[in-house]
This record gives structure tokens, C-alpha cells and sequence, in this order.
């Protein structure tokens, strides 16, 4: 078989993962699945489940400064519901929000999402796109994506081929301004 042995180091603020404490390095990091699901409970648990100090509130105050009233007054009407099993009486845009709403009460400072506007509709797309570029601003974004249009809320793009790095580019508005390999 040939061998697959790989070096490198992933740092984070210049200190190797290797050396950092896996309960620490969990608290830092949150990773949103391409399909986020819920447990079969209400929407406010599901939101508060391992957070401390959350209120409905903070819920309301983020989604009005993310842009996104209209989901405000949807998850007013379904905070104390049960979201059915693994989620299904929300819509997709809908567990998707739900789940950034949770990375930005979390205090990540490095959040993973993989695939953030697969399969939605245009408007949860948007919603998605609004919550992206407001986490930006203070975390750093990992996209995992083959959505173009995320690109002009990224300020760095590198394209993987077969798990080598084939391009790492510079961006500015989603344009390319430097490549650096």
C-alpha cells in the first residue's frame, strides 16, 4: 500500500492543536453539519441545551441584529413547541439558523460550518448569508462549501483537489486580489 504519512501542524494563535487540551480546544470550536438536526423537544431547549446564562431574549436580540425579523416572529411562535423529530416541523433554513443562532451564543471563536446554504430556498439562503457575514466580523469562519456566492463573505479561499491544496487565494470581496500558492 502506499503510504499516506502526512506532516504539518495546525495552530491555532501559533500554538500547535497538539498541545492544547481537548476540552479546551472544544470550547473554542464549534462545527455545523451540512444537515443539522434537533432533539424531538421544544425550540428553547434545543437553543439552551449546554449553554449557560442564554435567555429567549438574547435569542430575539440576535435575530433582529443579524437582519432577521421575519424568523423572529417564527421562532417566537414555535419557542415553546417541540420541533418533532430530529428537527422536521421546522424547515431546513430554519434548523440551519437555529443552529448558527447557537454558535453565536456559544463564545466559539472558531466556527466550521460545512455547506451552510445546501438545499435551501433563496430566502433561508439569504438569512444564512446575513448570519455569515455578521459572525465574521468577530470569529473566524471555516466555509466548506461549493456555493460560489458565499465567497464575497470570505477573505480567503483554498481549493482542495483529491485532499492536496491545489490553489490558496487571496480574496477582496470575493474577488481575487493574491494567490498565494
Amino acid at each position: 500500500f502506499p503510504s499516506h504519512d502526512r506532516t504539518g501542524q495546525i495552530l491555532i494563535n501559533g500554538v500547535d492543536v497538539a498541545d492544547i487540551d481537548l476540552d479546551d480546544l472544544r470550547k473554542h470550536i464549534i462545527y455545523v453539519p451540512q444537515h443539522p438536526i434537533l432533539f424531538n423537544r421544544t425550540l428553547w431547549e434545543n437553543i439552551n441545551y449546554g449553554l449557560e446564562g442564554v435567555t429567549q431574549e438574547d435569542v430575539y436580540k440576535l435575530l433582529r441584529e443579524t437582519g432577521l425579523t421575519d424568523l423572529e416572529a417564527v421562532y417566537r411562535e414555535k419557542m415553546d413547541k417541540p420541533v418533532g423529530k430530529l428537527g422536521s416541523n421546522l424547515s431546513g433554513g430554519q434548523r440551519q439558523v437555529f443552529w448558527l443562532l447557537r454558535c453565536m451564543l456559544r463564545p466559539s471563536s472558531v466556527i466550521i460550518l460545512d455547506e451552510p446554504t445546501s438545499a435551501l430556498d433563496e430566502k433561508s439562503r439569504r438569512n444564512v448569508e446575513n448570519i455569515i457575514k455578521w459572525m465574521s466580523r468577530s470569529r473566524t469562519l471555516i466555509v466548506i462549501t461549493h456555493d460560489r456566492e458565499l465567497l464575497q463573505h470570505m477573505n480567503r479561499m483554498i481549493y482542495f483537489d483529491k485532499g492536496q491544496i491545489v490553489q490558496d487565494v487571496i480574496l477582496n470581496n470575493g474577488r481575487p486580489t493574491k494567490t498565494k500558492t
